[in-house]
This record gives C-alpha cells, structure tokens and sequence, in this order.
C-alpha cells in the first residue's frame, strides 16, 4: 500500500468514528499494526508528504473557523460581547504540543538534523494524521457552543495526549518475526 494509501484509509477510519473515544481506538488498531507501519516506512517520502498536507489542513482548518467567528459579538467592540471561540484558536499548535504530540513540521526539522530516524518519523507523523481527523469534531464542538472556549485547550491536549499514547510498533530486526512466542528459547533466534 502507497503512504497515501495508509493515509487515506488511517483518515477515513478515523473521521468516520462516532466519537473522539472511537477515533483513538481506531487509529490504535491501525498504528500498532508493524506491517502497516513498516509499508509507510517503505514509503517514506509519501507518508510525510501526506502528513504534511493533515497539518496544512488542520490549520486550513482552524483559520476558516476564525473567519466564520465573530470575535466581537454583533453590538461592536464596546458592548462587552466579545466572544471567546476566535480567540482561543489562536492556542491551537501550542495545545498540539502540550500534549505531546509533534507537528509534521517539527518532524521534518528533526529529521533534517538527524535527531529522528524514519522508523520513528513515520509513526510519529502518522498519529499526527489521526490526531487531525479526530480535530475536526473539536473544532464542531467549539462552533456549535457544545464546547466551551474556556475548555478548549484542554480539549485539544487531552485529545493530543491520547493519540500521542498510541503505542509505537518495534522496528523489526533482520531475520526475526516482529512476535516472538514464548516457547522459544531466550538466546539467538
């Protein structure tokens, strides 16, 4: 499978999870599979590639919710109805990395300078994807008032955390199986 065909699908079963809790076990399945991982490795330049588009799209995002957003509510700025909603998308990346989830951005600077190898780049940008399917219904909540601004952050974080818990798949080492059972003798395999 091509790295935008792991992205498309890793985005489709996310966005078509009922709720944020169904998103992450979605995206769980699917990153915790080593063959899935290891195809996006394979296709390195693609799947960052497609990362790169998630948080190009993320931000896309979030700047058309800012537009469609009043920040002063319909009296003008000295009638006191500022409404919160615009201004706190505005804390959106930094709410990304509090819960400690790296943007694709900062995985390509990483990887530049040798920090990251691809084994690792490539998870870390694939649960970035997941993490910005599952966005979207953040983002409907804080539209349609079911959010409050004032959790917004908060929600943003925790979503973040979660997707940045997804487990990372070992990378494989030549000449052995990704699962080893417990019959087999410790030692050389």
């Amino acid at each position: 499978m091509s790295g935008h065909g792991i992205v498309a699908q890793l985005r489709e079963r996310v966005a078509g999870a009922i709720c944020e809790s169904d998103a992450v076990s979605a995206a769980t399945d699917l990153l915790t599979c080593a063959e899935i991982v290891a195809d996006a490795v394979a296709n390195l330049a693609e799947t960052l590639r497609a990362a790169e588009e998630a948080q190009a799209e993320l931000e896309a995002l979030v700047q058309a919710l800012q537009r469609r957003l009043p920040v002063v509510a319909g009296g003008g700025f000295h009638s006191g109805g500022i409404d919160p909603r615009g201004i706190v998308l505005i804390s959106t990346s930094s709410a990304i990395r509090n819960g400690a989830l790296y943007l694709p951005s900062e995985l390509r600077e990483l990887a530049t300078n040798g920090r990251i190898e691809p084994w690792w780049h490539v998870q870390a940008a694939l649960r970035f994807v997941a993490f910005a399917a599952a966005f979207a219904y953040v983002l409907d909540r804080l539209e349609r008032r079911a959010l409050p601004a004032k959790e917004y952050v908060a929600s943003v974080t925790n979503l973040a955390a979660r997707f940045s818990a997804i487990p990372f798949v070992a990378e494989p080492v030549p000449g052995r199986t990704a699962a080893v059972s417990r019959e087999e003798p410790a030692g050389d395999v």
